[in-house]
């Protein structure tokens, strides 16, 4: 038997400063839905938000759909593992809004080439991520040709396949080619190796490069030599504004819109 040895004290709410429509259910599928469209990316912006400004700050990614939350995922301080083969009821035509958590006092980065290619392989409609002061960087698919929809289903699906492993490849080639130009000219040639090993897809990457790149990671000292400068780019923020200006210029000719506000960038 529990004793109380004092009365129960609740918190008295206002019901006249409740705004129904942002309060959200939950379904038996474990999804949140809300009454608006806005209500569900406040959610969903609060949620990583929050995760940001922990004591460890980490990623939280969160899938939305419309006014619905449909999936919630958990990372570590630099990255979320998307569960592989996820089926495109869940993500085709949503939004993955997630965090970037600082690197130093010069903020964080704007959404990455890995944001990038998950957009593409999910087939998000956008990837948003939130700096720990509620600013934004996004990537948005843009308008697929109305031509298409005058296509036989199993043509469509066919061209957007090749489509999307055609622009996918091209960011990874360009990418990879902005960040050479950051490091010395003895270390520049093994940069575009290194990030085709590091894309967990072999239909996207450079084979010539993935496999040279598989043997660089054995080189102890060349790694940590590259680790070092990395990070020296992402602390002092010129990594950030060279994303920022890779995504300003190639963005549409790799079949998606950038936007940023992050106040670091300026």
């Amino acid at each position: 038997m529990i004793k109380l040895n004092a009365p129960l004290k609740y918190p008295k709410i206002d019901l006249k400063n409740i705004k129904t429509e942002t309060l959200g259910w939950v379904s038996p599928d474990n999804t949140i839905n809300f009454q608006t469209i806005e209500a569900a990316q406040t959610y969903a912006k609060n949620r990583v938000i929050q995760a940001l400004k922990q004591p460890l700050p980490s990623e939280r990614g969160i899938i939305v759909n419309k006014n619905r939350i449909l999936k919630e995922f958990d990372g570590s301080s630099s990255k979320i593992e998307l569960q592989e083969n996820l089926p495109e009821t869940l993500t085709a035509s949503a939004d993955f809004i997630h965090g970037h958590p600082n690197f130093s006092e010069n903020g964080t980065t704007p959404v990455s080439l890995h944001d990038y290619l998950s957009l593409i392989a999910n087939k998000f409609n956008r990837i948003i991520a939130y700096n720990q002061n509620g600013e934004f960087s996004m990537l948005e698919k843009q308008p697929e040709s109305k031509f298409m929809h005058y296509l036989p289903k199993k043509l469509r699906a066919i061209i957007d396949l090749c489509s999307r492993i055609g622009v996918s490849s091209s960011a990874i080639e360009k990418y990879s080619n902005m960040w050479k130009q950051l490091f010395p000219v003895k270390l520049q040639n093994n940069i575009p190796p290194l990030i085709n090993a590091n894309i967990n897809n072999e239909i996207i990457t450079n084979r010539k490069l993935l496999a040279e790149g598989k043997k660089l990671l054995n080189d102890s000292n060349l790694i940590n030599e590259v680790t070092t400068i990395e990070t020296e780019l992402f602390k002092n923020g010129q990594a950030a504004k060279e994303i920022d200006k890779f995504w300003q210029e190639e963005a549409k000719h790799l079949g998606v819109n950038y936007s940023t506000n992050f106040q670091n960038l300026k």
